[in-house]
């Protein structure tokens, strides 16, 4: 998908026949479209790229990231959502949405993680910081 090129020894691309191809005549590097189809699995990336898609579901997202920096049971995480965080995160048609929605995608995204309870990942905390340390734009 050309996310890896053949290239010689000072990095130069070129292509290998293939029944020519000798491993100490050929090299294989990491194109520019590999190196941002693996950005594309950080969950960082993955992180950033659910809150840029839902923005009204932002908070929602960080209190739980922020909620799970101790273990949680989902019971407790839903009791959480009920009493506190529902009233803040809405469905892009007005829905009020549910706890395990919110869980299962910050779990996709890699921001949280089962460990017999749920706990937020380092890259969960480290996304977390970030944002509460970027001000709101005000428009």
């Amino acid at each position: 998908a050309g996310g890896i090129a053949q290239v010689d020894d000072q990095g130069v691309p070129f292509a290998c026949e293939g029944e020519n191809y000798s491993s100490g005549d050929c090299f294989l590097s990491t194109t520019d479209e590999g190196i941002a189809a693996a950005r594309a699995f950080c969950p960082l990336e993955r992180l950033e790229s659910l809150v840029s898609l839902k923005p009204t579901r932002k908070e929602a997202f960080l209190l739980f990231l922020e909620a799970c920096l101790e273990p949680q049971a989902f019971s407790t995480l839903e009791s959480f959502y009920n009493e506190e965080v529902r009233r803040r995160c809405f469905g892009s048609d007005g829905d009020v949405l549910e706890a395990d929605y919110l869980v299962s995608q910050l779990e996709k995204a890699g921001g949280l993680v089962w460990k017999k309870a749920w706990v937020t990942t380092e890259e969960g905390k480290r996304f977390a910081d970030q944002v509460r340390r970027v001000p709101e734009k005000k428009i």
